[in-house]
């Protein structure tokens, strides 16, 4: 259940937003001051700020700003709520990250709803911010790949006769993919040519780990490695498969 503090210099106010916020499901806490609300936070996770923009005092706005500095609340949803409503008092509110601003005057009914679109809002936004674009997952694949390939270089007397040469193709792949992507960008990767060449790089590094995988004698360590490597060779291709689906639409 999502937990709300509501920030209301009016008692009165405060308790009737209490009321309509616990009907519709939410946890709530009330608090009359700026002050007071940083003092909250500082202890509490509160998942959304209700916060009456009429509030007197000098105090206001800098303790929202103080707020947005505390740790873990950078990305805390804000709902405003105010009577006055100026150009000036939304102006203040877009700049203070807040996701909305609406009249104190609203049905309860456009308040719940209100809030809800402020959750669903900022989990989508959370969603595109914290998904990584190809190019950054493919980097983050390819030092993967020359971290594990290191890794396993004191165990290629487990490789096998031709162990030493075959595994120096896997580093070889990996260094080169790593030094290509760092000169790419993400709409480069709609080249077909390019992609094609990456496919071929990370190919020797599925290909090879494969015929080392064969080889009997291989430490729980090496096979760990060598797997890792062929997922890691998977996802890659899989990434510029996604990127050609996007290149051809």
């Amino acid at each position: 259940m999502k937990k709300i503090l509501i920030v209301a210099g009016d008692s009165s106010a405060g308790i009737q937003f209490q009321e309509t916020l616990s009907l519709a499901g939410f946890y709530t806490a009330v608090v009359e001051s700026a002050r007071a609300m940083i003092e909250f936070c500082g202890q509490h996770n509160p998942d959304l700020c209700l916060i009456d923009l009429d509030i007197s005092g000098v105090e206001l706005w800098p303790s929202i700003k103080g707020l947005k500095s505390l740790r873990n609340l950078a990305n805390l949803p804000l709902l405003g709520v105010s009577n006055v409503g100026s150009k000036e008092t939304f102006q203040m509110a877009k700049n203070h990250g807040f996701g909305g601003l609406i009249p104190k005057n609203s049905t309860p009914e456009f308040f719940v709803k209100s809030i809800h679109y402020l959750f669903m809002e900022t989990a989508q936004n959370q969603q595109t911010t914290e998904a990584p674009s190809n190019l950054n997952r493919l980097l983050e694949l390819s030092s993967e790949v020359v971290a594990v390939a290191d890794r396993l270089k004191e165990n290629v007397g487990e490789f096998g006769d031709d162990g030493t040469e075959l595994f120096g193709y896997i580093e070889n792949s990996g260094a080169q993919i790593s030094e290509k992507l760092a000169s790419v960008s993400e709409t480069d990767l709609a080249d077909k040519e390019l992609r094609h060449d990456f496919r071929n790089m990370i190919g020797s590094v599925t290909g090879f780990s494969e015929l080392i995988l064969m080889e009997p004698q291989l430490s729980p360590v090496s096979h760990q490695g060598l797997t890792r490597l062929r997922e890691c060779s998977k996802e890659f291709v899989e990434l510029l498969d996604r990127q050609k689906s996007i290149a051809t639409n």
